[in-house]
C-alpha cells in the first residue's frame, strides 16, 4: 500500500480516511475524525497524528506507512495491471470492459445479443452466453463481502450494474480490505469505460458500489458478475 502524508490524493488516502474514521469510532477517539475525501489535509493529518498516539509502537509522525496501515486495520490488498481505455460509443461499456481484462475480447461474439442501441441485451441467457464466449464463468449466486475480497485478490472481474439511469459495465480491478464482513472497510478499484474516449479510473467502496461521472454519483446495484480463468 502507498504511504501516506500530508499533500497526498486518491484512491488509497480515501480509503485510508474510511479506515481512521472506523477506528476513532471503535475506539471512541475524543476528536473523532470524519470524512473520506481522497484529500489529505491539515485534518486528516492531525486525525492521523492522535491516532498513532493512542497506538503504543507506533510513530507520531502523521505519516500512513506499513505500521500504521496494520494499524487501521489493512488485511487485503491487491491492483491488477489493468490499463485504461475509454468505451468507444455510448452503449459499448460491456466490450470496452472485457476488453480491459483481455484484449482479445473487444470483437462482438457470435450468438450473443445486441441490443437497437448496441448495448448488450441484458437477459440473463444473453450474458451467460457473453460469458462462455469469453471463456469466463458466471456465478448463480452473489457473492458476499470475503467472497468478493477473495476474487479480487485472485483476478480482477466484469461486473454489470443497474442505476437510476440504466445498465453499465465496468471493471473491478483492486481491492484494498479490513476483512469486515460488513463491507463498510472494503473499496474496489474501478476501471470505469467511461467517459466514451476516455474512461476513468476511481474507488467505490462496496456498501454499495457507486459509480462516477464527474461530480455526480450514482449507487449502483449488481446485476451481473463474470470472473475470468
Amino acid at each position: 500500500m502507498q504511504t501516506l502524508r500530508r499533500g497526498s490524493r486518491g484512491i488509497h488516502v480515501e480509503f485510508m480516511q474510511r479506515l481512521l474514521v472506523r477506528a476513532d469510532t471503535r475506539e471512541h477517539a475524543d476528536y473523532p475524525y470524519f470524512g473520506s475525501d481522497g484529500r489529505f489535509d491539515g485534518e486528516t493529518d492531525r486525525a492521523v497524528r492522535a491516532f498513532q498516539r493512542r497506538h503504543p509502537g507506533l510513530v507520531v509522525d502523521g505519516i500512513v506507512g506499513p505500521q500504521t496501515w496494520t494499524a487501521l486495520g489493512l488485511r487485503n490488498q491487491r491492483e491488477h495491471p489493468i490499463q485504461r481505455h475509454g468505451q468507444p460509443t455510448g452503449m459499448s461499456c460491456w466490450a470496452t470492459a472485457a476488453g480491459m481484462i483481455d484484449a482479445s475480447n473487444y470483437a462482438t461474439p457470435d450468438g450473443v445479443a445486441l441490443g437497437t442501441t448496441g448495448g448488450l441485451a441484458p437477459e440473463f441467457e444473453n450474458i451467460e452466453a457473453f460469458a462462455r464466449h469469453l471463456g469466463w464463468r458466471m456465478p448463480d449466486h452473489t457473492p458476499d463481502v470475503g467472497e468478493l475480497v477473495a476474487l479480487l485478490m485472485r483476478t480482477p472481474l466484469w461486473i454489470g450494474v443497474q442505476h437510476a439511469t440504466g445498465r453499465h459495465a465496468v471493471v473491478l480491478s483492486g481491492v484494498y480490505s479490513d476483512g469486515d464482513a460488513s463491507g463498510q472497510g472494503t473499496m474496489v478499484r474501478i476501471h470505469d469505460p467511461w467517459p466514451v474516449g476516455h474512461g476513468a479510473v476511481y474507488g467505490s467502496f462496496v456498501s454499495p458500489i457507486i459509480l462516477r461521472d464527474g461530480s455526480y454519483r450514482a449507487p449502483a446495484s449488481l446485476e451481473y458478475l463474470l470472473i475470468p480463468p
